[in-house]
């Protein structure tokens, strides 16, 4: 009898040990599970009672690890488009100097814990470092990431200050270049094994 209640506690422990391992690597392989999107859409608009001016982006890419709450941005300075081409090379060549300084970049964390496996709208805040024109300045970028129909979607909208990147804007032309620009960024993310949904 003392053996078979050793041998069906033995039986019950290694179920256990097993059912233990499996619960924890399914925890590790969730909290691991990195969200990436492809084709982000990033536009900014400047806007003074002289002129305005709208420039977009579809090839910025995010990534975004919820458990380790990391979250990052990356656009290349020349695929932004502008409705004249005059405009696009002034960008290019005059205030980004984009063949020196080729992309920009944002890296940080989330300050609100988030699962992305839970549908609604979920109102966070990136804490880290935006690099434009070479220029590093730290921010706090707020936003909301939507999930819905297992479709994680992002939608921000933050001020850059020229000033804070050492963008220069000759005196002739700050009535028509404003200091304050706007950045939309909209984006789809999905998991690194799956296609993103465009």
């Amino acid at each position: 009898d003392n053996q078979n209640t050793v041998q069906k506690y033995n039986n019950i422990m290694r179920r256990y040990i097993c059912l233990s391992l499996l619960f924890s690597t399914w925890l590790n392989v969730q909290a691991q599970e990195v969200y990436n999107a492809h084709q982000l859409d990033i536009s900014f608009y400047s806007s003074t009672p002289v002129k305005s001016f709208k420039a977009w982006s579809t090839s910025g890419t995010s990534s975004i690890n919820p458990g380790k709450q990391e979250i990052s941005f990356s656009v290349d300075i020349p695929s932004f488009t502008f409705y004249r081409l005059l405009m696009q090379e002034h960008f290019n060549k005059k205030y980004m100097k984009s063949n020196r300084y080729p992309r920009a970049t944002f890296k940080g964390h989330l300050k609100e814990p988030i699962d992305l496996s839970a549908e609604g709208i979920h109102q966070v805040t990136a804490q880290g470092t935006l690099t434009i024109h070479g220029k590093k300045q730290e921010r706090e970028i707020s936003g909301s990431i939507t999930v819905k129909d297992d479709i994680v979607h992002l939608k921000s909208d933050f001020i850059v200050l020229t000033s804070d990147h050492d963008i220069l804007i000759p005196l002739s032309l700050q009535d028509q270049i404003s200091s304050e620009i706007r950045v939309q960024v909209r984006g789809e993310y999905a998991p690194s094994d799956k296609l993103v949904r465009k």
